[in-house]
């Protein structure tokens, strides 16, 4: 009986170890984290490494907790979202809702970014809580950005909104004050990075939308699924110990 017992327990030992260097063996290539400039969370430095915040932070200990083989690049963002769908990118951080096709990635569980989409305006009073509020505005954005997929809703005709696209957030609040456009749309973190190079006084700012972000794997790659529990598993312990 003790025999037997001990046969079993080398058996598992023996099937798990099995599957521990075929889960290894099985996404052993070199994957492309692809991400966009988004200082300060993201962006090359003057040495032309990636760095920032969320760089240093979260995928760096990600990558070195998971054992995957990344290298980050850096793209601009209409290219990131295209690059994924012709194999271009492997990995990248994005919304589940809007800005990919479902049927070409998988998503992780953990949120790895949270931030806000914001609107701005030097008007006294933002009561807008929604896209359909922003029926027959001008508003602005920078260009490439989707808002999570509402840039469609944006666009559509029947909301009458006129949308004008600035280079940059610098541009984007600039246009503003100029009274180009009544309202600027923008995510919270680069908006506000942008603004400690701005006079904004007056400028009013208002949350409309929370966006989670999450690890997005291209579904071109056959173990996508896999890739994105290793990372999600590495996020959840890396966060377990801060």
């Amino acid at each position: 009986m003790i025999k037997r017992k001990k046969e079993l327990r080398m058996r598992i030992y023996v099937a798990l170890i099995s599957a521990c260097l075929f889960c290894t063996s099985a996404i052993a290539q070199e994957l492309v984290f692809g991400f966009r400039h988004y200082p300060p969370l993201a962006y090359i430095n003057e040495m032309g490494q990636p760095t920032g915040t969320y760089v240093e932070s979260i995928l760096k200990p990600v990558k070195a907790r998971s054992g995957l083989d990344i290298v980050f690049k850096q793209f601009p963002v209409k290219r990131l979202y295209k690059s994924l769908e012709l194999g271009g990118v492997d990995i990248l951080v994005s919304p589940e809702r809007g800005v990919i096709k479902a049927e070409l990635a998988v998503w992780g569980k953990v949120p790895v970014v949270v931030d806000y989409i914001e609107l701005f305006s030097y008007l006294p009073v933002i009561s807008f809580d929604a896209i359909e509020d922003f029926q027959n505005t001008v508003l602005g954005g920078v260009r490439g950005y989707t808002f999570a997929g509402r840039i469609t809703e944006i666009k559509d005709p029947k909301f009458n909104i006129k949308f004008h696209a600035a280079t940059d957030h610098h541009s984007l609040f600039q246009m503003l004050k100029a009274n180009r456009i009544q309202y600027a749309l923008a995510y919270s973190i680069p908006a506000n990075e942008a603004l400690k190079q701005i006079d904004a006084a007056g400028l009013q700012q208002k949350t409309i939308y929370r966006v989670d972000s999450f690890f997005t794997i291209s579904l071109r790659h056959k173990n996508a699924q896999l890739i994105v529990d290793k990372m999600d598993e590495a996020l959840t312990e890396i966060l377990a110990e801060r």
